[in-house]
């Protein structure tokens, strides 16, 4: 039981963590009469504080989807709507483990209410590359942006992306 009374001060440090680790978080007493003492997982924290480190004002969506894609036609895999940002960067994670192929990256755009430009940084790596098509769609009438993909030859092996795009 002394192992509960010591102080925050006097618990033994550590140099990394793992998502499942809990991390001790003191409730702001400031809004309530008294102080409590909560635990979260790392994973749940880093989720919490991510906007916080960002860009402030941006907004930040992610996703994890899987499609397939028969290598000759382009398919979405990250959409927003309307025209409330007009710049930003998503980040982006392809893989398809059957063909060994990995895709990994960065594809930073602007746009207006009908065109947009961007630049993409990605590695590719395998037999059968995913590609990430570096001309987003706008669509002229309600601003609606799409980004897509493709294989670089014929497969009906399911693509796995997983993206972060911070939207300003």
């Amino acid at each position: 039981m002394t192992d509960r009374a010591k102080k925050i001060s006097e618990l033994t440090t550590t140099t990394s963590v793992a998502n499942t680790d809990k991390i001790v978080i003191l409730k702001d007493a400031a809004n309530s009469s008294i102080a409590s003492t909560k635990a979260m997982t790392v994973n749940n924290f880093a989720l919490s504080i991510a906007p916080l480190l960002e860009i402030p004002g941006a907004t930040i969506q992610q996703g994890n989807v899987t499609v397939s894609s028969n290598g000759t036609n382009y398919v979405n895999f990250f959409s927003f709507s309307g025209n409330t940002y007009f710049s930003g960067e998503v980040k982006i994670h392809a893989t398809d483990s059957t063909a060994n192929a990995y895709s990994m990256g960065h594809l930073y755009f602007v746009k207006n209410t009908s065109a947009a430009n961007s630049q993409i940084v990605i590695t590719y790596i395998g037999t059968n590359p995913i590609l990430i098509d570096s001309s987003p769609t706008v669509n002229a009438s309600t601003g609606n942006t799409t980004f897509q993909f493709r294989r670089s030859s014929a497969s009906t092996a399911n693509v796995n992306l997983r993206y972060v795009a911070v939207l300003r």
